[in-house]
């Protein structure tokens, strides 16, 4: 057990393993006779009810529908999550990409992002939420995203590439390299083109790293 000190932290329902270069969401479930399996709620007091095998199989038809580039939009968006306090569980985010995506095709990453952003406080559901004040707080932050990815594609469209590299840069955080000027354009030339790295050590980038890879859905947010 001293292999996974430190290494262990309870993230309400879950407890989380972080690992060097993977993090593994270990949830309790019971499976139910007439099918799904019941979860504990946030307060780990009560329950729900939770389909994950569905999930999955929703997730993989609609990944193949968008040309097998979902998958790595959900990877990007829950990297967003994760640095702003992972207030939308990570599973609703999967859902909310099904829901728009069945719907709404795109051709690149910086797209299917700014698609996500755009439709999602239209699908979240406020009981898959730890409170009314994180689903409130959650909503806020995407309409704040969503008006910059807008702004940014403009000003993108524009011409005004360092403009909205800056817009990128609020966005991503410090994950969006800046510093170099010649790779930023690299990185904001990958965010339209869909070819992001990522590796734990440099995190997002266009070179260091490998592809993003596929989401490991509702009992493994691995990235």
């Amino acid at each position: 057990m001293n292999d996974y000190k430190d290494k262990v932290k309870q993230d309400r329902p879950c407890v989380t393993i972080i690992l060097s270069d993977k993090r593994f969401d270990i949830l309790p479930s019971f499976e139910q006779l007439g099918g799904g399996y019941l979860i504990p709620n946030y307060d780990l007091e009560t329950w729900t009810y939770s389909y994950p095998e569905q999930l999955s199989t929703n997730l993989d038809s609609t990944h193949k529908l968008r040309n097998y580039k979902l998958k790595p939009t959900i990877k990007a968006i829950k990297y967003w999550n994760r640095e702003n306090n992972k207030l939308i569980p990570s599973y609703h985010i999967e859902e909310t990409a099904i829901s728009i995506f069945q719907l709404n095709n795109f051709t690149n990453y910086e797209e299917a992002i700014r698609i996500w952003f755009n439709n999602a406080e239209y699908y979240l559901q406020s009981a898959k939420f730890k409170s009314n004040n994180d689903y409130t707080a959650s909503t806020n932050k995407i309409k704040k995203v969503k008006d910059k990815l807008n702004d940014a594609k403009k000003k993108y469209d524009e011409g005004k590439e360092a403009e909205a590299k800056k817009i990128w840069k609020e966005i991503f955080g410090k994950e969006f390299p800046t510093v170099d000027e010649e790779e930023a354009k690299n990185f904001s030339k990958a965010l339209i083109e869909g070819s992001l790295k990522y590796s734990s050590t440099a995190g997002l980038s266009s070179i260091a790293g490998t592809a993003v890879s596929a989401s490991k859905g509702f009992y493994g947010d691995v990235l």
